[in-house]
Parts: structure tokens; sequence; C-alpha cells
């Protein structure tokens, strides 16, 4: 399964592959020597825009396939910039439609399990599609199986059963080593952090009762869907920045 990237990383990638593309067919790298790079950003962007419903933004899966079609349709190195610009500009543009509606942008762990990259997926097709209520509980399964993960990779004692993620993320702050580390205004950071524990907590309330984690008559409307979502989104971010 490829790794989900946030916007911003998929709007670097289509940039980059535009690069290599244009340099192939103007008479730059010899596509022999850069190839096999290509393919596989080629799959990363493929799985990431098919997974937020977007068409791939280049309809060439190898530099062979390109060298084909432009050998055929585009005669001069200015048309092969052009065509090249016009779908890079494209994917870009409805890369940042996304972005505007997506709130707290999405996070894109490097390392976390394949049920966590999984639901952080299913979470942003969700919002995309204006089911932010729908979202909720993907965003509470990515966090809670992330801050374990983040546990289990530095050996920390995770309490029996089934704990919550508030008790999660305190274990982690009581043991990682990245989260004793003294810093600046170490003090108000913390308190930052408590504030943030008491509106996860809030989370695990929502999540069970009033989204489609369970057949709940109540859903949560979208605004205070996307509350709850860009605060989960945000401790995330932040955890996974810390420990890094």
């Amino acid at each position: 399964m490829a790794q989900p990237l946030s916007v911003e990383q998929l709007k670097e990638l289509v940039q980059r592959q535009s690069n290599v593309i244009v340099t192939t067919g103007t008479g730059g790298s010899r596509i022999q020597d850069v190839d096999t790079d290509y393919q596989s950003s080629d799959r990363m962007l493929v799985a990431n825009f098919r997974r937020l419903r977007l068409e791939p933004p280049f309809p060439w899966r190898t530099l062979w396939e390109w060298h084909g079609f432009y050998s055929q349709n585009l005669g001069t190195y200015a048309s092969r910039r052009q065509h090249v610009g016009q779908l890079t500009r494209a994917a870009l543009d409805a890369l940042d439609a996304l972005a505007v509606n997506e709130g707290v942008a999405g996070p894109a762990p490097a390392s976390t399990s394949e049920v966590v990259r999984a639901a952080l997926g299913d979470a942003e097709v969700l919002i995309r599609e204006g089911r932010p209520s729908s979202a909720v509980d993907r965003v509470h399964t990515a966090l809670h199986g992330h801050l374990r993960a983040l546990c289990v990779a530095e050996s920390i004692t995770v309490p029996e059963g089934d704990p919550s993620i508030t008790v999660l993320l305190k274990v982690l702050r009581e043991n990682h080593p990245r989260f004793k580390e003294t810093v600046a205004f170490s003090d108000e950071a913390r308190r930052m952090i408590m504030s943030m524990s008491t509106a996860l907590d809030a989370l695990n309330t929502i999540r069970n009762h009033a989204s489609l984690a369970h057949a709940n008559e109540a859903l949560l409307g979208d605004p205070e869907g996307h509350l709850a979502i860009d605060s989960a989104r945000t401790v995330f971010r932040y955890v996974d920045a810390k420990v890094a």
C-alpha cells in the first residue's frame, strides 16, 4: 500500500514528476537513467490521487510511454513543455481546491501501521465527499492506532485492554524520551497539550455516541465534525513531529 501523502507533499511530488517528464522530452535527462525513479513516483501519485477520488495527473506509467506519445503528437520542445504544463497546472489546481476544504492538513506519518494509513486515507475521502461526521471514526481510529504504535516502537508498556486515546497520550508523554527533553516554554507547551487531552476525551465520547462507529440515531453536525477532526489532526501532527 502506498504511503498516504498530504496535499502539500502531493503538490511537491507532482512538480518534481513534471520536471522529469519535461527534461526527458526536451533533450535533458536520458530515459534509461531516470525511468526507475519515475515509475516509483508514478505509483505513489496514482495511488494517492485515486485515494482522493482525483484523476492521476500524468497518463504515462513509464517514460518510454511518454516518449512514444510525444514522438507521435508533440513535434517541438515548446509543445511538449506546454502540454505537460497544462497537465501539471490542472493537478495542482485540483489539489489546491481540495486543500481549501481540508481544514487542518491531514497527517502523513513517516512510520506507522497499515491500519493507521488506511484509516487516514478513508478519512480524507470522507472529508472530501462532505461527510465529516462519518470521518470522525476513521480519524479517531488513526490517532488511537498511531499512539499505540509509537508506544510499542519505544517499548513503552501500554495498559491492558483497550486504553483510550487520552490514556495512550498520557503514557507516551510520560515515558517517551523526546517528551522529556527541556524546551523553551515547556510549561506552556505542557498546558496546551493537557488542554488538547480534554478535547480528545470529548472525541472518545463523540466517536462512540455521535458518529457512524455505532448505530447512533443522532449524528454530529458538520461544523462540530470538522472541529473534532481538526482537533485530532492537530494532536496527531504535534506528536508525530515531537517524536521524529
